[in-house]
């Protein structure tokens, strides 16, 4: 039932963005394209403050914090704890009309301690629960009981669903322009303060949106 959920959930996404933009509605494969053409190197973000498609509005600021060291592309070195910025450029509310909650991020705008900007370009690639580490695991792992599957074995008997994230009931898509598209079935998306995230990032060769 939840994997029927899914399918439907990605037919209407790709519905409702090709009612925006016509000439190029999104699909797993056009999001695995934008992310393969990305040329970013790889980084892992704390989401800073929660997000809902419930109540955020277009231009509503979202924060992250870098979690390591990561050298740009460039060979500029942006150090833990350095400031990414972005803002929601989309946003769907779940009502009885459209039951699938969306919420479409970008980010563009690393700010060091000094004050310094540098625009980026970013790609998010997967959000993990807070609390999880960089594999998408919990910081401790617990050993099965006596009798339970092994996680392994446990992880293969799920259906593989397109689009997943680490997060249960959250999906992802890569649009070729912005950060990350998140959708829910049946419900609206909600980001948990604290959630981690990772993403390709490089310096943009564009100006950026104002933050």
């Amino acid at each position: 039932m939840r994997l029927l959920s899914a399918v439907s959930l990605l037919l209407v996404l790709a519905a409702t963005c090709h009612a925006q933009n016509p000439g190029n509605p999104p699909s797993s494969a056009s999001s695995t394209a934008a992310a393969k053409a990305f040329s970013g190197v790889s980084t892992s973000l704390l989401l800073d403050g929660t997000l809902s498609s419930a109540d955020a509005k277009v231009g509503h600021k979202v924060k992250s914090y870098f979690r390591k060291d990561t050298t740009l592309p460039t060979g500029e070195v942006v150090p833990v704890h350095a400031l990414l910025l972005g803002q929601v450029v989309n946003v769907s509310k779940k009502s009885k009309d459209k039951p699938n909650g969306i919420l479409e991020i970008a980010f563009d705008t690393i700010v060091l301690k000094s004050g310094t900007k540098i625009p980026v370009e970013v790609k998010i690639k997967d959000i993990n629960s807070p609390g999880a580490d960089e594999t998408g695991g919990p910081s401790i792992e617990k050993k099965p009981k006596k009798g339970e599957p092994k996680k392994a074995d446990d992880e293969e008997a799920k259906p593989k669903v397109p689009n997943q994230t680490s997060v249960p009931g959250i999906f992802l898509q890569i649009p070729a322009d912005g950060s990350g598209i998140f959708y829910s079935a049946g419900d609206n998306v909600e980001l948990e303060d604290g959630m981690q995230v990772t993403a390709l990032i490089a310096r943009a060769s564009v100006p950026t949106r104002a933050n």
